[in-house]
């Protein structure tokens, strides 16, 4: 069987939140489609060890948000590498509540659905919920949705270890890898250039010297060893020593 496979097929990403009497999470996930027009239903994928999901089997509700291709970086690492018993995942991103006491997220995002869940489906290491669409909108910006491929090749993140998408890097084949561009610019000669890549052990980031770091405004051709002590990954914000040569 080759991993190679499972990554043609297509996924959006999308911020999954519920609430239950007064706590209130979300996560970033890329398993959700909708199943049927009359009545208009989506189907979410949800880890059951994300705090999301015991909200939604408690209250009955989801909502879905469909992120951007702008979205910044912050909000992804906050609701895709962190974990709500450490932070307020809701506390800086612009967010309401419906009647129903479900948060919908507003932030980096297009546009929303509020679901009212009709089935569970126990799969194993996730639950299936099945939600009818009570209520949706639009956020009205006019931007690209974001994408799996746009996700794993562009930003060069990968799936958290909650994700149905989740596998070990060590497993994928170097096929899939995406290939370097050529540094547009060096300060420093080609004999002093160390182009060894490095691996974020958190959420799987992989720093690439060809490239830089354009969010942190580190220019191409830069080595991992000459990044400023105080860089930190561009996805989850942890600091260099969380990461280990790729």
């Amino acid at each position: 069987m080759t991993q190679d496979a499972f990554f043609k097929l297509t996924y959006g990403i999308y911020i999954i939140a519920a609430s239950a009497e007064s706590k209130s999470s979300a996560y970033l996930g890329n398993t959700a489609f909708q199943v049927t027009a009359e009545p208009p239903q989506i189907a979410i994928s949800s880890h059951k060890e994300n705090d999301t999901t015991a909200l939604i089997q408690e209250s009955g509700y989801f909502s879905l948000s469909v992120l951007k291709e702008t979205a910044s970086l912050s909000t992804i690492g906050l609701l895709g590498y962190r974990h709500g018993k450490e932070v307020d995942k809701l506390a800086s991103l612009n967010h309401y509540y419906t009647k129903n006491n479900t948060p919908v997220v507003l932030e980096d995002s297009l546009a929303w659905f509020e679901c009212r869940v009709k089935q569970t489906v126990d799969t194993g290491s996730h639950l299936l919920f099945i939600g009818e669409v009570i209520d949706n909108g639009t956020i009205g910006e006019d931007a690209r949705a974001m994408d799996y491929r746009f996700y794993r090749e562009e930003l060069k993140a990968y799936a958290s270890k909650n994700a149905p998408t989740y596998v070990n890097l060590n497993r994928l084949n170097d096929s899939i890898e995406v290939k370097a561009e050529q540094p547009v610019a060096k300060e420093k000669s080609e004999e002093a250039f160390d182009p060894r890549k490095f691996r974020c052990m958190m959420c799987e980031y992989v720093y690439d010297p060809a490239k830089g770091d354009p969010h942190g405004k580190i220019p191409p051709g830069t080595s991992f060893e000459d990044l400023p002590e105080d860089w930190i990954c561009p996805i989850c914000g942890v600091g260099k020593d969380m990461f280990d040569e790729y």
